[in-house]
């Protein structure tokens, strides 16, 4: 019985440390696809007149960076950073064509 109560103490002890690491989307199978994406999109938006608004950390050429970036943060925030730049390629295809 003490080894079983030890055993949970011990359970309960480390468990929060797992329950709080977040869950990193570093597949690298997935952040090439969301960097490949994510220069499609770049290039995109230069394509749409008065949609490109210069380079930033959302809207670059460097596939290195898409693909690091990826590897460090969680596949959510990875599709978030996919949501940003499709909403705008919408916004900038509505502005300049009047359709998606």
């Amino acid at each position: 019985m003490k080894i079983a109560v030890a055993g949970l103490a011990l359970a309960l002890s480390i468990a929060p440390a797992f329950s709080i690491a977040p869950a990193y989307a570093d597949d690298p199978a997935f952040c090439r696809h969301y960097a490949d994406l994510a220069l499609w999109q770049y290039h995109k938006a230069k394509d749409i007149p008065n949609c490109y608004q210069g380079d930033n950390a959302v809207w670059t050429p460097n596939f290195d960076h898409h693909f690091t970036w990826c590897l460090g943060v969680s596949h959510g925030q990875a599709m978030a950073g996919e949501d940003i730049r499709g909403n705008r390629l919408k916004q900038c295809n509505m502005a300049a064509y009047g359709h998606l």
